[in-house]
């Protein structure tokens, strides 16, 4: 992930990998993420933040192939309002995965069960 200072500079961008494996676990993982949203999990969106913003920041990467951080952020805080309030360590940590997924920082994605809660 590109980094900035400031809100000023440009938005950190999560880019897509190149390797085809590594695509195909992506839709693997948003795959498992948006099922386990609607599996029985009556939490407020407070409480599934990590996992919706996982599910929207791989959505938008597969879609687009590259994601710029801050529109993810903003669209997250247009839709959810409050409920990202509080929350953004939440964006944040789920960012950080996936761009180390990305890079090859990291050999994996976390599993649902492995996302943090409230």
């Amino acid at each position: 992930m590109e980094t900035a200072a400031t809100a000023q500079e440009e938005s950190p961008i999560i880019r897509i990998p190149s390797d085809r494996s590594r695509v195909q676990r992506l839709g693997t993982s948003l795959g498992d993420y948006a099922a386990a949203l609607h599996i029985g999990n009556y939490d407020p969106p407070e409480g599934q933040m990590a996992l919706i913003c996982l599910v929207e920041i791989v959505s938008s990467l597969l879609k687009e192939g590259a994601v710029k951080v801050w529109d993810i952020c903003n669209g997250l805080a247009g839709k959810y309002g409050d409920g990202l309030n509080g929350q953004l360590d939440a964006f944040s940590w789920a960012c950080r995965r996936v761009d180390q997924y990305c890079t090859g920082e990291s050999n994996r994605l976390p599993a649902v069960k492995d996302v943090p809660t409230h």
